[in-house]
């Protein structure tokens, strides 16, 4: 039985064989000042059920459960990544509290009205398109100050906070140039890609060994 504690008071929630805490008020008072329709009902779920699947997340709407999980810790409640049976005896994803101390005065992120969202689009250097932010989900996601250290520099020497002057990506020693072939450069690409392929690598391998031959 997978078993939460928190403060050392529990309940018993038959359908996923877990135990659910009664949680203090002033974490309910907390729970009940998000407005992040995402985080909110990851955090409502856990509170009446001491867990939440992924399953769950997805049947509500929401269609990528780490952002959603991310979303509450954002907000300052640790959450714990765990596997659950479920009725049907099928092993699923869930999130529960952290055992820990839950953080207080952090702010997560929230719905910006289009007028401002707008105005940063225009003014930022860092707007991410949607492919883009996935990638930076799942790097920031896995990223080992993100889960231990918390250094707000290490944050902002990171490449997906400052592309053009970083040290690191996700704390990798990494570098990163998207290139793109536009009009009359597409043949050159092409004729990149046939050689990539004869020879039995990526694209990306074969530029890289071009230029160590240089």
């Amino acid at each position: 039985m997978t078993s939460l504690r928190l403060r050392g008071f529990r309940r018993q929630d038959s359908s996923l064989g877990t135990d659910v805490p009664k949680i203090p008020k002033v974490i309910l008072d907390q729970i009940k000042a998000v407005t992040n329709k995402r985080a909110r009902f990851v955090l409502d779920s856990i509170v009446r059920n001491g867990v939440v699947t992924t399953e769950e997340i997805n049947n509500a709407g929401y269609e990528h459960p780490p952002r959603a999980a991310r979303d509450v810790r954002e907000l300052g409640f640790p959450l714990k990544t765990i596997k659950v049976k479920h009725t049907n005896g099928r092993s699923v994803a869930a999130y529960k509290f952290d055992e820990g101390e839950l953080q207080a005065g952090k702010i997560g992120r929230c719905v910006l009205p289009k007028k401002l969202r707008d105005e940063i689009i225009h003014s930022a250097d860092q707007v991410l398109c949607g492919s883009c932010n996935r990638k930076k989900s799942w790097d920031c996601e896995h990223c080992q100050n993100w889960l231990h250290e918390k250094n707000p520099d290490v944050c902002r020497h990171c490449y997906w906070a400052e592309p053009t002057g970083y040290t690191h990506v996700a704390m990798h020693q990494q570098r990163r140039a998207e290139l793109v072939w536009i009009g009359d450069e597409v043949r050159d690409f092409d004729r990149l890609k046939g050689d990539a392929e004869r020879n039995g690598i990526s694209v990306p391998q074969h530029i890289k060994h071009i230029l160590k031959k240089d």
